[in-house]
């Protein structure tokens, strides 16, 4: 699939998958609410630098304990035969392009985060698991890594070979690659959203802060990455 497209932010992205470089835009505080004793799926917005821990990002926003009050927990695609959580301390570091569960039952909560590194000013990549241990697919959780709302179909797939696939101005899909699903999924607290642009689904708007769901399909051996 040929990447020669002027995409909806006006720059080309070749054949090669060369995305040259995105807007620049700045990383300022937000806050995002917390849903009251639900489980959500977020994101970081920006890149934290070396700020970067459990407790510096979401520590000095939520009050309670960390693991009675309220948690955090990432997905190891790569663990068992189809991956497996991670409940993470305080000192463990988070990545803006991860998804994270995170639970409090306290109410009234928000966190937020700013920070001077400036993650779009070059295209962002989402590094997927492959399938694994005969799976047909294998599920990865990753996040919107920008501090504004994206649509799914400006994501592109890249796979090791250098061919991308997907295409913003047309709205081609990056699922066309038969690399990963074209429907990706989050949790609206209560149950999952699905997503495809298909029209009968809702619209594939993923909000600054949101994690999702994608399926890495195991129709090629190489890996793949997701770019935005």
């Amino acid at each position: 699939s040929s990447c020669e497209t002027l995409d909806q932010r006006g720059y080309t992205r070749s054949s090669a998958c060369d995305l040259g470089a995105h807007e620049v835009v700045g990383c300022a505080a937000q806050s995002i609410p917390v849903p009251t004793a639900e489980w959500h799926l977020i994101s970081l917005p920006c890149d934290p630098g070396a700020s970067n821990t459990v407790a510096d990002i979401l520590g000095d926003d939520l009050s309670g304990v960390y693991g009675t009050d309220w948690g955090v927990w990432l997905f190891d695609a790569s663990a068992g035969t189809s991956g497996s959580y991670v409940f993470l301390t305080t000192a463990s570091t988070m990545s803006p392009g991860v998804g994270y569960w995170l639970i409090h039952l306290g109410s009234g909560e928000s966190w937020s985060m700013d920070g001077s590194n400036d993650i779009n000013g070059e295209p962002f990549e989402l590094v997927l698991t492959d399938a694994h241990d005969g799976s047909p697919a294998q599920q990865n959780l990753v996040g919107n890594p920008t501090e504004r709302s994206l649509s799914w179909d400006e994501f592109m797939v890249v796979d090791t070979n250098g061919n991308c696939y997907g295409s913003p101005d047309i709205g081609e899909l990056p699922g066309t690659s038969g690399l990963i699903d074209n429907a990706i999924n989050w949790y609206n607290g209560s149950s999952y959203t699905t997503c495809d642009d298909t029209g009968t689904n809702p619209p594939c708007t993923l909000d600054a802060g949101e994690g999702f769901w994608v399926d890495r399909k195991s129709t090629r051996l190489n890996s793949s990455h997701l770019v935005i």
